[in-house]
């Protein structure tokens, strides 16, 4: 900067700006900013998100190499620091550093980019960054469309933040700002909570501080103020007194308000601003904040030393001491007034002060949750003592009149930390909810020492009295507990100290208070059960082992602290169950006590003996106790997820204890075996249920609109029905449905939770119900349950004829010729087998005699549960025990498919619904239930229901949720929809066409299966992706493209994909491209056979007949074959992935017919009339692909359904449909080559695809033809399960190159197919340009030749800051034998990358066109058209133009790429093997040396080689000067031209002898040069290339080094 412009200047703070007069600002310290991607060294992977596109705020991601991906890492959230005004997160030192410490912590860690100051002044650094944190933490319930990197790796319960300098005052701000108290201003509204679990302080930037004494030090200061008030102007008057950045200003709030557990905060004993670490410390350690703060200092280093010298050996202790805050337990250094530390739970100091170390993490509650989910709330229940509850219910609620047991817990955590209101308990209390189906009343007490025992219990009592009160209702009451909570069975749980509250409080209940005495208004409380988890009792036995007995004493100590009344120490009845004043646990007035211990728990024999003590006092209620071996105290709440934990859970909540409190225990048995969530068989042969059924009174349901009863129909068994009508009756006569009820054939019942859904289902649909009360296994074994629903079926029907003893209900208002079945899950089984049974063929063994016919209408099966088609035995271990007898997987019962099974479109009923729910497991077999009706052909109107999002029968649990009532509407309107048929006249029916659609007479269309429309995307399992594309708008044609993966980055050497255009099937009345069966098929079809299929959406009968769906799929075709030619806007994965001479037609049921009439259309004679010749474009059809394909028979006078889709036809003389047609075109014009007809033995249109396949063999056609049959597989079986063998046999035929056939291979390089194709074997690891962090050598790529598509990769190393010598210049050409290979690859790469460091040389890495697709020479032109790039660059690449030297260039390769390098030589000195394009192109070219790595020519004794004849297919042979220096014609090797020549070779290389032979050729040529060989013993060929790291390899640089850098050669010839 000139003198003129200096003056100019107003304020300078270096490093950071500099302010001129006129407001610009200059940035002093400049940011090198360096791409995100794969760190080497480290493995770390990093990329940009931008998160905020309004303000251009972004975050740069990293993640560590994972050996579990599965495993959640910890968060760490990054500011950088720079003064608020410089640097970035993508500066090469703060990407360096983030690269570090995520390898060394194996954490995710998120960089956040914020805006700078002065031109966006603090607090906007603030903000920006809250924007990121807000963002990271919205990810964790972003589903899928959340980033994936977090969303799948990162832990979002332990969120750290992290900064230095003035990144580190972002991190504490943001940290408060978490913590509710945010110091930058009003946070948005809708932010969500953010838990932080630590806070990382790098050399913080806080002010605040006195001026110094010392005169540089305060001009520092003073520069450092002004510095502040220009990044934050509001601070002009405050300065740094300002609360952003002076901790003690009256506005800055308390540090003990921070919600974190640990902070770690780093000093540098040179820093500035030591001061504000020193005083963030101090200020945690001494005020009243519970966490660990730990203080690190460097004392010899400065500010942010770890930045700018990031390999010292204090900026590694500094990396690893950040890794340790998430990796150990950090202690707070022991201050001199420290008495005693108590792990995890206290410090106490002599002082008295006490400190908790473990601060819990303060969750909200959830008061409305999702469906399915559970809702909490807390409640204050004694304003003066702050003592609360927190409520747990599930949600939705029970239905009224539906009471729960409520679980009164109590938490640990030796009686001085944790809450009920931490994620802790919070998450353990909602899962005890949901899986058990509670109330959860959790207590948060006070804490000692503050609060000494026993007001701990004494809490914890005024809260279950609480409890108790509520049970009285009325408006005051709390309603969760009110109206849904069962005060006959209260239990009370807790764990370690919580364990034994609980114990005390069920002895109070019991009259036996040791907490003291109670409140004389008391009210009783029953206690049906006690649940302690590894609860806290002393009075131990003394031990040989040191660790447990230290554990012991300073559990001892720690009761001591919380307890200290207790003269009798851990004596007192408090904690000692065999104290003298303790009573007997005899008295305890419970049913039911649950005890888990844990084998590494030092309390683990106190559980055991308080399991004993209720054994030997002569307690009679049932005890049970489990212990798990290996793990340690609370094991379930700090490991939740592990096996065990999950099993304590299920032990919980899957018992019988929460049955009624009325039932009598009975002795503890040994149990046989558990099934859960179903039941219990112990060895006596007993079974107990998990699930109580809770009988529900029939009578009047206002609720529902329903009045019920119950009808004993078979005394002798015990089968039942429960009767429904609806309230108030309509006149006339009602549909009946026969429902059965679900629960895994062993649980469940028609008068228990069935009971309000069938109400309602009655009294909405205005039906009459009967419920059927069945006998259920393992008592009764399957199929009883299904012999008693065929009793109460035929019990049901006989009403119609029984005159005056019939059931009055039924006769007078049950309408027997509309009967339903319906049911679910196991209840859905049973109505199937009902309906098989009716229709004639039961499956579940011989019907009695003298039964009656049965007629139904419809079947509704919800949710079904039936086994995949292929289960074996072992995969359903429920079914083995309900169904002993089961002959799976070739059972009927269970297996619909089974060979045995009865075809179920023998279904003698007019319409069956199926209702499935996304994520049910069961869900696909209900699916494929609907999928075999409808291929089966089935004449019947099937209908399928898929709710989204849901689970299994999840309409019980969530009986009033949108979702459910969406199902009952489908149920309701199924099941009326024949009397509106009956009674209503627009509901009459014009046509009737099974499966497909039917019409009503006021013209409305029905179809029977509306397609399950997928959305557009990629698909995970295959990588494939889809996208839709609007064709024609006015007519709503539309295609969905299927494109497979490739590699990435995609070899620039692919070859174009077929393009495979789908036409689907349907009658020409259905389906659709979008539909589920055909999205699946084309997925899987284009990634198995490689090809870009194009799948055609056209219009359908009846509303456009035919010929409107041919017209709109020639419409489709032309429009693929116009990408081709369409320029700009051509579809870009047509235009740049399709090869438009490789197009294949296919098509399935009428999808076949219209497959067939494309391609003839495609040969010059369309069938469906003529075809627009205005701009059309002729179309290549290589094959055609029939499946399955709908033509008429021969002669065939009427076809109802062709006479119905296209009203206008002639048959038989209609070429559409009938392929032998008198007016038919000729079959032998057909222009593609192949033609594959596809039958199946059991398709009931077998035979006209038969008939195709004969009527083009005998029409002449020249192709070649071919036919498929699957056995045993019926019409379109393929599309339902394309996961069956036969279904992967049927694709592995559908092979879409005119040939796979091998011409010639050479492993590992290359394969040739006899069309021409090449395939290689070696796979290309490409990996981009960047700055290698290692190195510091920069990379990028440019363009030699947009033409031919020739390229180079650059390589310059870093620069010193006043480098003025030009760089020697390194035309690197990689090997491969000129057919494989790439500049681009890792080892190219990495070589080049090492070769520019340590030779400090500017590498050029040519990227040439590989044969046999662009046959050699084309390697050889490419190579030297880059080296006239380079010799031209005088100024248009910047790199070559400013730093290289083009008087010292030095040609070099390896293996094929060393024999295009000699040739270069060569050409350079006018005397080329090959021919040099002529013209001005040829610029002089000073080659300064050539190296030669392990070369590739041929020797003395030419003969063939049949690869070289693949690259080179019109060469002599290997007499050939351009592999053979000595080959006749060829130009003297004695005019090579260049001075120096450096040859390496290696011992075990096949092509030594070659290398050699070169050397001894060009010495003895009477060349004046000067050649150096370099042989490495015990190497193979390009060893440097296969294992870079080794000893040889290095040598290989460094004497490359050495050459490229020596004097140059007195010789320098030019052209």
């Amino acid at each position: 900067m000139d003198s003129s412009a200096s003056a100019d200047i107003k304020f300078e703070f270096f490093p950071f700006v500099r302010v001129y007069k006129d407001g610009r600002v200059e940035r002093i310290f400049t940011t090198q900013l360096v791409p995100a991607g794969l760190h080497p060294e480290t493995g770390i992977t990093s990329k940009d998100v931008v998160v905020c596109p309004d303000t251009g705020v972004s975050v740069r991601l990293y993640l560590p190499p994972l050996s579990d991906p599965s495993k959640k890492v910890p968060i760490v959230v990054y500011f950088h620091g720079g003064g608020f005004c410089v640097e970035s997160s993508r500066s090469r030192s703060h990407h360096a550093f983030c690269n570090a410490f995520v390898a060394e912590a194996g954490v995710l860690a998120v960089s956040v980019d914020y805006r700078l100051a002065p031109e966006y002044p603090v607090p906007i650094a603030h903000f920006d960054s809250w924007a990121a944190l807000q963002w990271v933490a919205r990810q964790a319930g972003a589903g899928e469309v959340a980033e994936p990197w977090l969303r799948d790796h990162g832990d979002f319960d332990r969120i750290y933040l992290a900064g230095g300098s003035a990144g580190a005052n972002l991190a504490h701000h943001l940290a408060m700002a978490a913590s509710g108290h945010p110091v930058f201003g009003p946070l948005p509204e809708d932010d969500v909570p953010v838990s932080i679990h630590g806070l990382v302080l790098l050399h913080p930037f806080f002010a605040g501080w006195s001026l110094a004494e010392d005169e540089e030090l305060r001009q520092w200061q003073t520069k450092a103020n002004k510095m502040w008030v220009l990044t934050c102007p509001s601070a002009e008057k405050s300065g740094t007194d300002h609360p952003l950045v002076n901790l003690a200003s009256p506005e800055a709030p308390k540090l003990s308000l921070l919600q974190c557990r640990r902070v770690i905060v780093f000093l540098a004993g040179k820093d500035r601003l030591g001061n504000g670490a020193r005083q963030y410390n101090e200020m945690l350690r001494g005020g009243e904040w519970g966490g660990v703060v730990e203080m690190v200092e460097h004392k010899e280093e400065d500010h942010v030393f770890h930045i700018m010298k990031p390999d010292c050996e204090n900026a590694k202790d500094l990396i690893k001491r950040v890794a340790l805050i998430e990796q150990a337990r950090e202690k707070m250094e022991a201050s001199k007034e420290l008495d005693i530390e108590l792990f995890p739970f206290l410090r106490v100091y002599k002082d008295g002060r006490v400190e908790k170390i473990h601060v819990p993490k303060i969750v909200p509650p959830s008061p409305h949750p999702d469906s399915g989910d559970v809702a909490s709330k807390d409640v204050v229940i004694s304003p003066e003592t702050g003592v609360c509850v927190r409520l747990f219910r599930p949600h939705p609620p029970p239905p009224p009149g539906k009471k729960l047991p409520i679980l009164f817990y109590i938490h640990g955590g030796g009686f001085c930390i944790e809450s009920a209101r931490s994620d802790i308990y919070t998450s353990f209390l909602s899962a005890i909810t949901k899986q058990a189906g509670v109330i959860g009343v959790s207590v948060d007490y006070r804490l000692a020492p503050e609060h000494p025992v026993p007001t701990p219990h004494l809490d914890s009592w005024v809260a279950l009295q609480w409890v108790a009160r509520q049970a009285a209702g009325g408006p005051d009451c709390e309603p969760w507990l009110a109206d849904h909570g069962d005060f006959e069975r209260i239990f009370l749980g807790g764990d370690s100290a919580g364990g034994n509250i609980a114990h005390h409080l069920a002895m109070a209940a019991s009259g036996c208070p040791v907490i003291g005495p109670l409140p004389a208004d008391n009210l009783p409380v029953s206690i049906t059960g006690l649940i302690l988890f590894h609860p806290y009792f002393a009075g131990w036995t003394p031990v040989d082992d040191e660790f447990v007995t230290k554990q012991r004493e300073e559990s001892a100590a720690l009761w001591r602290v919380t307890c200290p009344g207790a003269a009798a120490g851990t004596d007192d009845p408090l904690v000692h169950l065999l104290a003298d004043d303790a009573p007997e646990l005899s008295r305890l007035r419970c049913r039911r006590v649950l005890i888990f211990a844990a084998g590494v728990d030092y309390l683990g024999d106190r559980a055991r003996l308080y399991n004993e003590l209720l054994g030997r006092t002569g307690w009679e209620g049932v005890v049970e106790f489990e212990q798990h071996d290996d793990e340690d105290h609370v094991f379930h709440l700090m490991k939740p997820t592990c096996d065990n934990a999950k099993s304590l859970m299920n032990r919980v909540s899957e018992r019988g204890s929460w049955r009624e409190g009325g039932r009598e225990m009975e002795p503890c048995k040994e149990i046989e075996a558990e099934h859960p969530p179903f039941f219990r068989v112990y060895k006596d042969g007993t079974v107990e249920r998990y699930s109580a059924i809770g009988f529900i009174p029939s009578g009047h349901h206002p609720e529902a609109g329903a009045t019920s009863k119950d009808v004993v129909i078979s005394p002798e068994s015990g089968v039942s029905v429960g009767l429904y009508l609806p309230d108030p009756l309509p006149g006339g006569k009602l549909p009946i449905v026969v429902y059965f009820h679900g629960g895994g054939f062993c649980i469940g019942s028609a008068f228990s939770s069935h009971h309000p859904y069938v109400a309602s289902l009655v009294g909405e649909a205005r039906v009459v119900g009967v419920s059927v009360e069945y006998r259920l296994a393992p008592e009764h074994p399957v199929p009883a349950g299904h012999y008693d629903s065929w009793t109460a079926l035929q019990w049901v029907v006989r009403q119609a004829e029984a005159g005056p003893d019939a059931e009055p209900w039924l006769a007078e208002h049950g309408d027997f010729h509309r009967l339903f079945l319906a049911g679910e899950s196991a209840g859905a089984n049973h109505a199937h087998h009902m309906a098989m049974a009716a229709s004639g063929a039961p499956a579940f063994g011989p019907l009695p005699a003298g039964g009656l016919p049965v007629r139904f209408v419809g079947l509704v099966l919800v949710h079904p549960a039936f086994s995949e088609p292929e289960a074996k035995l072992e995969d359903e271990p429920l079914w083995r025990v309900v169904c002993p007898t089961t002959t799976l997987p070739d059972d009927p019962i269970i297996n619909f498919m089974a060979p045995s099974a009865p075809e179920i479109d023998r279904l003698a009923c007019r319409r069956v619904l199926v209702c499935v729910a996304k994520k049910d497991k069961m869900r696909n077999v209900g699916r494929l239930y609907y999928d075999v009706l409808v291929r089966r052909g089935w004449r019947g109107a099937s209908e399928i229901v898929e709710t989204e999002g849901e689970n299994h029968v999840f309409h019980f649990f969530a009986p009033h949720s949108n979702k459910a009532k969406h199902l009952m509407e489908k149920i309701k309107k199924s099941e009326r929809r024949t009397e509106k048929e009956t009674m209503d006249p627009s509901q009459e029916i014009a046509v009737d066409r099974p499966p497909f659609v039917r019409i009503y007479k006021d013209g409305r269309v029905e179809r029977f299966m509306p397609p399950d429309l997928v959305p557009a995307g990629v698909d995970p399992e295959t990588g494939v992706s889809t996208q839709d594309v609007v064709i024609f708008p006015e007519t709503g044609v539309a295609v969905r493209l299927f494109l497979p993966p490739f590699p990435n980055p995609p070899p620039p050497n692919r070859k174009k994909l077929p393009i495979l255009i789908h036409f689907h099937g349907g009658g020409f009345c259905a389906g659709s491209a979008f539909g589920r069966v055909a999205h699946n098929y084309l997925t899987a079809l284009s990634a198995q056979a490689g090809v870009l299929a194009v799948s055609v959406e056209y219009r359908l009968a009846p509303e456009h007949p035919i010929p409107t769906g041919y017209l709109d799929s020639w419409a489709a075709v032309q429009w693929v074959a116009r990408q081709a030619t369409a320029g700009p806007g051509a579809e870009p994965w047509l235009a740049e992935h399709g090869d438009f001479d490789r197009f294949f037609f296919i098509g399935e049921s009428s999808g076949g017919n219209f497959a067939h009439h494309m391609a003839m259309a495609a040969s010059g004679a369309p069938a469906f009339g003529p075809v627009p010749t205005v701009g059309e474009v002729p179309v290549k059809v290589v094959g055609l692909i029939a499946i399955h394909t709908v033509f008429s028979e021969a002669n065939a006078a009427e076809d109802d359904h062709w006479q119905f889709v296209c009203p206008t036809t002639q048959l038989p003389d209609d070429p559409l449909i009938n392929i032998v047609a008198a007016s038919s075109p000729d079959l032998a014009k057909l222009v593609c080559k192949r033609v594959l007809v596809c039958v199946a033995e059991k398709d009931h249109l077998r035979g006209r695809g038969l008939l195709y396949h004969e009527a083009l063999k005998k029409s002449g056609w020249s192709g070649e033809l071919e036919l498929e049959e699957t056995e045993g597989e019926g019409h379109c079986f393929f599309l339902f399960n394309n996961k069956t063998q036969k279904a992967k046999d049927l694709m592995n035929r559908i092979e879409m190159d005119p040939s796979v056939e091998v011409a010639v291979e050479f492993p590992p390089l290359i394969r040739v197919y006899k069309d021409g194709r090449a395939e290689r074997l070696l796979p290309v690891d490409r990996v981009p340009p960047g700055v290698d962090a290692d190195t510091g050598v920069s990379s990028k790529d440019a363009i030699v030749s947009p033409e031919t598509g020739v390229s180079v990769r650059l390589f310059l190393p870093p620069l010193a800051d006043k480098e003025e010598d030009r760089l020697p210049i390194v035309l690197y050409v990689h090997g491969g034998a000129f057919c494989v290979g790439s500049a681009f690859s890792s080892p190219y790469h990495s070589f080049c990358n090492s070769l520019a460091s340590v030779s400090r040389a500017l590498i050029v890495s040519v990227e040439y066109r590989l044969a046999p697709e662009c046959p050699v020479p084309a390697c050889f032109l490419d190579s030297w058209a880059a080296l006239q790039w380079v010799a031209r660059q005088g100024a248009e690449e910047p790199w070559l133009r400013d730093h290289g030297d083009r008087g010292r260039i030095v040609l070099a390769g390896d293996s094929a790429g060393a024999t295009i390098s000699h040739s270069l030589a060569m050409a350079a000195s006018g005397a080329a093997p090959f021919e040099p394009p002529s013209g001005k192109e040829n610029l002089k070219v000073q080659i300064s040396g050539l190296a030669l790595i392990h070369p590739y020519f041929f020797g003395k004794n030419p003969g063939r080689d049949p690869l070289w004849e693949l690259v080179y297919p019109t060469t002599p042979g290997t007499d050939d000067p351009l592999v053979n220096v000595v080959a006749a014609g060829g130009p003297e090797i004695s005019h090579l031209g260049c001075g120096r020549v450096l040859v390496f070779l290696a011992e075990k290389d096949f092509l030594i002898e070659r290398g050699r032979w070169y050397v001894e050729v060009l010495k003895g040529s009477g060349w004046g040069g000067a050649a150096e060989v370099v042989e490495h013993n015990d190497e193979g060929h390009v060893f440097h290339l296969m294992n870079p790291k080794c000893s040889n390899a290095d040598d290989i640089v460094n004497r490359l080094s050495s050459f490229i850098n020596a004097p140059a050669a007195a010789q320098r010839c030019c052209i």
